[in-house]
């Protein structure tokens, strides 16, 4: 009798439920699947994300996922070169952010009360991709035992050598070309002359050739270096405040329209903060601000009679987008006409380049510019600290602001200067 029974427990489930029933219980769980955020699961389960957390300058933790992605899957390629486990690396680069952050009296960055002030100070050697991305990598690797080799190693030199490698591996590619070329014109009793005239006319096609084929494969050799960044999604901090700008000229009226609406949609598609003035969540303190710099046109002139009716439009316009948002975020910069002597007419100073140079001198508080007009609130001016530059017929998708800002706020991206004030690094 026991055995008669056996069969009914060993039965499938799906052959004891109808289609009915199966589909109902299906449903469910694909929803749930669907639901799921995996980022944030694989993050939740992941030691070496949660090690990494651990660094003494926080900033691992608040990059976008993109790039704490880019961190984990180095100490994974790390970890199978050099047949270590990758928990073992991981704690091995954390160990050394950590003894740098206590040389520079960093030991808790989570702790601290204002991180961006923090990362503005940061030495790089306290961040752990410090020693996973950049000049701090030799050191990681010499603790873990591991040499590169082959193709790693190729890759590296190629890096450490650019300009040398490009160069020269251009010439060399074009001389073996021309050398082709007049042996082939010697072989059929080319002179001395006619030799000389097909090294000079085989030149210019043999270098395209050589620098096609030099770029071809030098894309197919090194792999594209990742940017890291910060993940500003739910808006910059006061200290990377950035003001996006476009350089235009006014010409006739429905020119600022145009721009206007343009600058409308460039806020609207990375809006810092609440949008509209109603509701109690606005934040008027938006970090992420929007600009135009504008010339008039060339005149035999100083000032046109159509001028003064330009520019008190332009300045309506900011100031109705500014009624419009919360914020105040939108300003108007524009400079007067000045003699230009080579070219013979009155214009804006070295027009696109002159406009970014002199406002590089506004944010500096340089009063002695062009710029005669200025509308905003000027008195965040001088907390600007990056400046976005758009053409005027440019896009700018969706959240693109924010993300370049959290790559040109990340201490890795940081640019140092030397005591003449020389980038270096």
């Amino acid at each position: 009798h026991l055995f008669d029974t056996l069969p009914e427990y060993f039965t499938p489930i799906a052959t004891r439920l109808d289609d009915e029933q199966i589909v109902a219980r299906v449903i469910p769980s694909l929803r749930a699947l669907d639901g799921q955020n995996w980022s944030e699961f694989f993050e939740d389960v992941s030691l070496v994300h949660q090690t990494l957390c651990a660094e003494p300058s926080s900033v691992y933790a608040h990059m976008d996922f993109a790039s704490r992605d880019v961190y984990r899957k180095e100490i994974e390629r790390l970890a199978r070169a050099a047949r270590f486990d990758e928990l073992a690396v991981t704690q091995q680069a954390v160990t050394l952010a950590q003894r740098a952050g206590a040389q520079h009296g960093l030991t808790n960055g989570r702790a601290h009360t204002a991180l961006p002030t923090l990362w503005n100070a940061l030495s790089p050697e306290c961040h752990v991709g410090y020693y996973l991305l950049d000049k701090g990598r030799a050191v990681l690797e010499a603790n873990i035992g591991y040499r590169p080799r082959g193709m790693t190693a190729l890759r590296r030199w190629l890096k450490r050598h650019p300009t040398g490698v490009y160069l020269g591996s251009a010439a060399l590619l074009t001389f073996i070309l021309v050398a082709v070329a007049v042996w082939y014109a010697a072989m059929h009793g080319a002179g001395l002359l006619m030799l000389g005239l097909v090294v000079l006319l085989s030149l210019a096609p043999t270098s395209t050739i050589a620098l096609n084929t030099l770029n071809s494969l030098l894309t197919r050799l090194l792999e594209p270096s990742h940017l890291p960044k910060m993940d500003f999604s739910d808006g910059v901090p006061a200290d990377y405040r950035t003001m996006v700008v476009v350089p235009a000229l006014l010409a006739h009226a429905a020119d600022i329209d145009s721009l206007c609406t343009q600058l409308e949609q460039h806020y609207l598609r990375n809006a810092d903060g609440q949008l509209y003035t109603d509701g109690a969540l606005n934040k008027p303190d938006n970090s992420l601000t929007f600009a135009l710099l504008t010339d008039f046109g060339d005149a035999a002139q100083e000032e046109m009679p159509a001028d003064a009716e330009l520019l008190a439009q332009a300045t309506a316009a900011i100031r109705a987008l500014n009624a419009k948002y919360s914020g105040h975020p939108f300003y108007l910069f524009h400079r007067r006409r000045l003699w230009n002597e080579s070219e013979g007419v009155w214009m804006g100073w070295e027009r696109k380049r002159g406009k970014l140079h002199e406002f590089n001198r506004l944010l500096r508080q340089d009063d002695s510019t062009s710029y005669t007009t200025q509308v905003g609130n000027l008195a965040i001016l001088p907390q600007v600290r990056f400046v976005i530059t758009l053409d005027a017929d440019t896009l700018l998708p969706r959240g693109e602001a924010h993300r370049l800002i959290g790559a040109l706020a990340h201490p890795l991206n940081r640019a140092h200067f030397n005591a003449r004030g020389k980038v270096t690094s």
